[in-house]
């Protein structure tokens, strides 16, 4: 399984088109590019492997392995940049909350998310 992630870096945030197995799933809110520094910045464009987790925090999740010099680099549920520290976040469409720049119905967009990935343990990420 392929998950892609085609990204539109904007002042206040970094929006993507995410869709798995080629069909267009909703949209992925990151943090700005800050250089892949830790919990501030999005992680760079690339391949990546996924593999299902057990967060403490989010429960059952997919987490991105091997980004350089990061970690714990999740898929989870969240609106707004301070809902993340370096993740990604998951939604049905994009708009601001409280002014901030959001994805919106992030809980429907992840829980189909988890469905159509319900049996697969790992995937290959690839953001561009």
């Amino acid at each position: 399984m392929i998950v892609e992630i085609n990204r539109l870096y904007e002042p206040e945030a970094t929006i993507g088109l995410i869709s798995v197995g080629g069909l267009a799933l909703g949209f992925t809110l990151e943090r700005k590019w800050y250089g892949n520094r830790k919990n501030i910045s999005c992680i760079p464009e690339g391949e990546y492997i996924c593999k299902k987790h057990d967060s403490p925090a989010f429960g059952s999740v997919y987490k991105v392995c091997d980004v350089f010099g990061r970690s714990n680099i999740l898929f989870h549920k969240g609106n707004v940049i301070d809902d993340t520290e370096g993740c990604i976040l998951i939604g049905k469409s994009v708009g601001y909350l409280d002014g901030k720049r959001a994805v919106l119905s992030s809980s429907v967009a992840f829980n189909e998310f988890m469905s159509q990935l319900e049996f697969i343990e790992e995937f290959k990420l690839i953001i561009k």
